[in-house]
């Protein structure tokens, strides 16, 4: 891809909620824009995040990209829902053995990705959610925080592509 957008993102952020629809339009609209989902999950404020970034990891793991894609699209439309019985739906609906997801919701490794995503947020300057960096593919980084308007990111996309 010509540009790449890496979103740190929390499921129980409503920022986060609220810019993901702005990113898929983004996406499905730029052929050449690449969206890479990281975890950020700020469990100081929402109690909920880290458990849900593990089951979407292991619905990715267990299923497949448009199944974890399903889930973020379930989690931001639906917050208020959080939680196993959510997370459980999901892995029926996507195909996934429950008996393997809950199996791997306690893999100590999948935790650990999650950490390793949140890791690295604060150190490349994330300090709130949603954190997004968009990458040039001269390797150009831009960042920004919080839910912008269409038209802003659409405007970075067009920088970043012209550099």
């Amino acid at each position: 891809a010509k540009v790449a957008i890496i979103e740190f993102s929390d499921f129980e952020c409503p920022f986060c909620a609220r810019l993901h629809p702005t990113l898929s339009r983004i996406v499905d609209e730029n052929p050449d824009v690449k969206w890479i989902f990281r975890h950020f999950p700020l469990s100081s404020i929402h109690s909920s995040a880290f458990g849900a970034a593990v089951a979407s990891e292991c619905i990715a793991k267990l299923g497949n990209n448009d199944a974890f894609w399903n889930f973020t699209d379930t989690v931001f439309a639906d917050q208020g829902k959080l939680g196993n019985t959510l997370y459980e739906e999901t892995v029926r609906t996507s195909g996934i053995d429950i008996s393997e997801f809950n199996t791997c919701t306690k893999d100590k490794n999948i935790a650990s990705e999650v950490q390793t995503d949140l890791d690295e947020a604060i150190r490349i300057g994330g300090r709130g959610t949603p954190f997004v960096v968009v990458v040039t593919a001269s390797g150009k980084l831009t960042t920004f925080s919080g839910a912008l308007p269409y038209e802003q990111i659409k405007s970075l996309v067009e920088q970043a592509r012209n550099n």
